[in-house]
């Protein structure tokens, strides 16, 4: 018997039942051959792992167009009076009307007279339900695993998002506990899929896996925005009710999949080979992979790590740029180069679809790089994190400076968005290097970090641009407070950061 079936086989020491669900009895020593045929792009695309990498992909679009569809109904659902802008930047061409009911007369009529504050909270409430609930549902997560607090947490996400649809006709303040509460049930989805990646995916797939899940949501955003918008501009029903309705079939139909294909540990599934159950064992962490077990959680270690803090920042500092950025990016748009609403959506997307195709060229060079042994994981991590704070924050800058030009904001923006993307390859996926038996808990930790980021960004903005939001001056004051943020999480993380696991996670 070879060494490494020695040493899984005292790995796997307990009842009967365990054993037999976590070790096939024909295991071979040829550990190389089944590595390399599983670790072929073929077996992983095909592979039961990844099963989990595609599902959480579309899962994480549905949360993403949830966050962000609001935001683009609003302008259908309530008085003309609300979204009007009283005035134009004089120094760029009025290119359009940016009144949405002028330029489309189907939603020219007022459905609801609510107030710009009703509305400011409406839009904040989502954050505000994650604010103090990551933590919790994130000791769950880790205490007993992801598959149930992350499927469970969209399906509701879902119906409460089509919930709205009636909730709107009974006022602001119900669409207000609508919004809250998805906030507060999608809480454990982050958590939940990392929790489960670190017992599905072999370390030389972490990157990949992270991306996977953290793009999609990204993507969210891109087809999002215009197609909430077109939605919204139909005749049908009223077109705002829609996007709402719509959100929460596809979450039953992603619910059931999940529900059928996805299984909380490899130990756990029917279906995988037994070539893939064996390079998961050899390759994944024992304590991560043992079904049912309940993880003690370090809290005292977690709560006094410079590791851990270094990454808190970087998730806070990601999360005031792109939070912030997808909040304001449209307000940027509309006020200073006075685009109509339509144009807006669409353009407001581009950026987007630049950090998403980005994540996955980072995330497989990254992967390369560190598969190849030519440089450590905490010098990989460190560096995709740098990038994502350097050169996003100086093209945020010459933003500020393009003046009216709409293709050159856009070619700034898209850039900035391009390097942004690099960070899934670096604090993104942080917590699988530091504890990946305590994944769900540190994720927990950081999005509550991004969420505290999502609620204030904002309002600094608001602040800033008070006095006139169709100054070029002010707003290029918003893109240097985003760039300053940017630049400090960087600097935090590539002093402080590790990609190493640490000592009271093993």
């Amino acid at each position: 018997m070879s060494t490494d079936q020695k040493s899984l086989r005292k790995f796997s020491m307990g009842n009967d039942d365990e054993k037999q669900s976590l070790l096939p009895s024909n295991m071979s020593s040829g550990r190389s051959s089944i590595d390399d045929k599983n670790c072929s792009f073929f077996s992983k695309i095909t592979s039961t792992r990844f099963q989990l990498a595609y599902l959480g992909f579309i899962g994480f679009m549905i949360v993403f167009a949830i966050r962000m569809c609001i935001n683009v109904a609003l302008v259908s659902m309530v008085a003309d009076s609300s979204q009007k802008s009283s005035s134009v930047n004089d120094h760029c061409p009025t290119r359009n009307t940016t009144s949405y009911q002028t330029e489309n007369p189907a939603n020219s009529r007022v459905y609801f007279d609510w107030t710009v504050q009703e509305q400011a909270r409406i839009l904040g409430a989502y954050f505000y339900g994650r604010l103090f609930t990551q933590i919790p549902i994130g000791s769950l997560v880790s205490a007993y695993g992801g598959k149930h607090v992350l499927g469970f947490g969209i399906l509701l996400s879902g119906l409460l998002t089509a919930a709205i649809v009636p909730a709107a006709y009974l006022g602001p303040n119900w669409v207000l506990v609508c919004r809250l509460l998805i906030g507060v049930v999608d809480s454990g989805t982050f958590s939940g899929y990392f929790q489960m990646v670190a017992k599905w995916a072999p370390k030389q797939e972490r990157t990949v896996f992270s991306t996977m899940a953290t793009a999609g949501a990204y993507l969210g955003n891109v087809f999002g925005f215009p197609l909430v918008g077109y939605l919204c501009g139909l005749e049908f029903a009223g077109g705002w009710p829609l996007p709402f309705l719509g959100i929460g079939g596809i979450t039953v139909i992603w619910f059931i999949a999940w529900s059928v294909l996805i299984y909380e540990t490899p130990a756990d599934h029917p279906r995988i080979s037994l070539e893939e159950r064996e390079l998961l064992m050899t390759s994944v962490d024992y304590h991560t992979i043992k079904s049912k077990q309940k993880e003690k959680i370090p809290w005292k270690k977690i709560v006094t790590s410079k590791r851990v803090y270094a990454l808190l920042v970087a998730r806070w500092a990601d999360g005031i740029f792109g939070m912030g950025l997808s909040m304001c990016l449209s307000q940027y748009f509309s006020y200073v180069l006075n685009l109509d609403i339509s144009t807006n959506g669409l353009l407001s997307a581009a950026p987007w679809l630049s950090c998403f195709l980005a994540s996955f060229v980072f995330s497989t060079a990254a992967d390369y790089l560190i598969n190849q042994n030519y440089f450590s994981i905490t010098f990989v991590r460190k560096y995709n994190q740098a990038i994502a704070a350097i050169f996003p924050g100086i093209l945020l800058i010459a933003t500020g400076y393009s003046g009216c030009s709409v293709k050159m904001a856009l070619l700034f923006l898209s850039a900035a968005a391009f390097f942004f993307g690099s960070h899934f390859s670096g604090s993104v996926c942080n917590v699988l290097d530091l504890a990946p038996k305590h994944a769900g808990i540190l994720t927990a930790f950081g999005n509550t970090a991004s969420s505290l980021a999502g609620s204030v960004a904002p309002i600094i903005v608001g602040a800033i641009i008070e006095k006139d939001a169709h100054s070029d001056l002010l707003w290029r004051r918003v893109f240097m407070f985003y760039a300053a943020v940017s630049w400090l999480g960087g600097i935090v993380f590539v002093a402080f950061g590790s990609g190493k696991a640490q000592m009271w996670s093993k």
